[in-house]
């Protein structure tokens, strides 16, 4: 058997070269001795053309060191902190902005719906309630429950309101930018708004009623598969005549999500219940609808509409 590092990695070659077996990284955290063939590693060194070497501290391999243990007990246990489950998440809860709590306790109460098993229902209500009283209560509410009382004394820390999202900007490469056209859109209206989107280090994504190209423009989403989850924004160059389209933009309103559209593209807009003065939704030209789409990617969500959104 013979032994040698390629590529990072240990080799180990028995008699039957098709056997060979690749192991552990090499020389990586281990003293080593190589007395045959020629030896690589990731890090910079010469050919060893048959010379013996053994690796030691110099060459920042692991040394062994005899070291004095006190004299302890060893028991198996968890600190005295791994009984608090519940004072962080309050802390972050309570340090978010009314318009983030309410969506906390939206998405709990859309989770917690799916589930047709009443006792986790009953359960996690629990746990809300040692988390905070008014969160729970909204999501018993929703569940059509009995918001039950807390069960634990919770020690309340000091909030940090750099947990919000809310009122910061936040970086905007690789958001994604859904832009709907058709054979009808002018060829460069469609290449300015992709390249402004691009410009930006955003991602733009043409969505048409079909797949294929438009000219020589790749469409990367259809009406049938286009989904607003995978959409931080919109802006409609058309108005086209699908339900499904209608419906992908009605849910990125109702998520809050920046939508820009043309004057053609705006009976869309009202077949999808969003009015033209709603916030965070311009219509005008193209050009004007890409840059105040770009202009509110920032905020990550248009906040002001979800606050005005019933609960």
């Amino acid at each position: 058997m013979a032994a040698s590092a390629a590529s990072g990695c240990d080799t180990i070659d028995t008699c039957d070269a098709s056997t060979s077996l690749i192991v552990a990284p090499a020389r990586s955290a281990m003293r080593r001795c190589v007395s045959i063939g020629m030896t690589r590693s990731c890090a910079p060194s010469t050919a060893q053309q048959g010379l013996v070497f053994h690796a030691g501290a110099a060459d920042g391999a692991f040394i062994d060191i005899p070291a004095v243990v006190a004299e302890s007990v060893k028991e198996r246990a968890q600190p005295a902190s791994f009984d608090d489950h519940f004072s962080q998440v309050r802390m972050f809860y309570r340090s978010l902005t009314a318009i983030e709590q309410r969506h906390v306790a939206d998405s709990y109460a859309f989770e917690l719906a799916k589930c047709y098993e009443q006792t986790i229902k009953e359960r996690q209500l629990v746990a809300l309630a040692n988390i905070d009283g008014g969160l729970c209560a909204s999501v018993a509410e929703a569940l059509g429950l009995p918001a039950p009382a807390p069960t634990v004394e919770v020690e309340d820390l000091e909030l940090s309101p750099s947990v919000r999202m809310i009122g910061r900007d936040w970086p905007i490469d690789g958001r994604t930018v859904g832009i709907l056209a058709d054979d009808a859109t002018d060829a460069a209206e469609l290449a300015a708004a992709r390249h402004a989107v691009d410009a930006v280090g955003a991602l733009p994504l043409v969505i048409a009623p079909h797949g294929g190209r438009l000219g020589t423009v790749p469409i990367q989403r259809t009406a049938a598969t286009a989904a607003s989850f995978e959409l931080d924004a919109l802006v409609a160059l058309v108005e086209v005549a699908d339900d499904r389209v209608v419906r992908l933009f009605a849910e990125a309103f109702r998520h809050g999500k920046a939508i820009g559209a043309t004057s053609a593209a705006e009976p869309l807009l009202r077949d999808a219940g969003i009015a033209a003065d709603a916030a965070g939704v311009t219509v005008g030209t193209a050009d004007e609808a890409v840059s105040a789409v770009l202009a509110l990617l920032p905020a990550h969500r248009v906040w002001d509409r979800l606050a005005s959104q019933p609960g």
